[in-house]
């Protein structure tokens, strides 16, 4: 028989550590598997087998994302992380299983097989709040990156979604001088109620002259778009003591080998706040998950 309050994390970044500390202060009992190692003491069980992890669990929490290849758990502890659908396989019927952006054939396979599935990067609640650690990871990137102060430098952010709406401000409030750099009228207007400088911008990488604006003048830009935007024929005119930090998800938005080549730098910030902010990240992991558990969050 399983304990219903057991709790699995495996893999991920030290966000799962943080985040089975705060299940823990909810009466859940975490197990931990593949985790960083911490250097230090720590209360909470681990254990060397998944298999023994997830054993009698009632709920298995996956890390964010819960997989970079779409098959095999997220865990870069482990030189042979396990397939997604071995963990499925072995997992007690009726648990819960949880985590941040699931495969959807990998959570349609846990539905089939009884598990109810929970992705919580699916809430919007947790994108949102999600988005505010981001973005304050992201201006510590550009003060530890930058040779200069970020009060009076020139700012480009591209895209205005949930990122962007909480850097901008941040930025502002240090004294940068900030350009919203959008395709929606809406966004635009919206940066420009907010007091922000406004570009409009096309969608397509191939129409650098679209583009051509952002390339002058700016000490840092931030790309939040997900799409190709900043190719060759871009980065060719750009200046050279331009920064960028591209936070889109995978792919990016910035060719990484044409910065190279014209000596540009580029960040491409994956993961920042398990990086800059584990333990705000982790609470806030943790936090969402025991609202699911709660019933007070909803899933389809």
């Amino acid at each position: 028989m399983g304990n219903k309050r057991k709790t699995a994390l495996l893999g991920g970044d030290m966000r799962q550590y943080y985040a089975a500390l705060r299940l823990a202060e909810y009466g859940w009992e975490p197990i931990l598997w593949g985790r960083p190692q911490t250097g230090q003491n720590t209360p909470l069980s681990g254990c060397s087998d998944w298999r023994e992890a997830i054993a009698g669990a009632a709920v298995i929490l996956l890390p964010l994302p819960a997989s970079r290849d779409g098959e095999t758990l997220n865990c870069p502890a482990q030189q042979t992380p396990p397939r997604l659908a071995e963990i499925l396989a072995q997992a007690g019927t009726g648990c819960v299983v949880a985590g941040g952006k699931i495969p959807g054939h990998i959570a349609d396979m846990a539905k089939e097989g009884g598990h109810l599935v929970f992705d919580y990067y699916d809430s919007e609640d947790f994108q949102i709040r999600n988005a505010a650690v981001t973005a304050e990871a992201a201006v510590a990137l550009g003060m530890q990156s930058l040779e200069r102060t970020l009060a009076g430098a020139r700012v480009a952010v591209v895209g205005f979604g949930r990122i962007a709406r909480c850097l901008a401000p941040l930025l502002a409030r240090l004294g940068a001088r900030v350009t919203v750099a959008a395709r929606r009228e809406s966004d635009l207007a919206y940066a420009a109620v907010a007091g922000y400088e406004t570009l409009r911008i096309c969608s397509d990488a191939q129409d650098a002259d679209c583009l051509l604006p952002l390339a002058r003048g700016y000490d840092i830009l931030y790309n939040t778009v997900p799409t190709w935007l900043f190719g060759e024929s871009f980065l060719e005119k750009t200046d050279a003591g331009t920064l960028f930090v591209d936070l889109a998800s995978a792919p990016g938005g910035v060719d990484a080998g044409a910065a190279e080549n014209y000596g540009i730098r580029l960040i491409r910030a994956r993961s920042l706040p398990g990086q800059y902010a584990p333990v705000s990240a982790g609470e806030l992991v943790g936090d969402c998950v025991e609202r699911f558990l709660r019933g007070e969050v909803k899933t389809e």
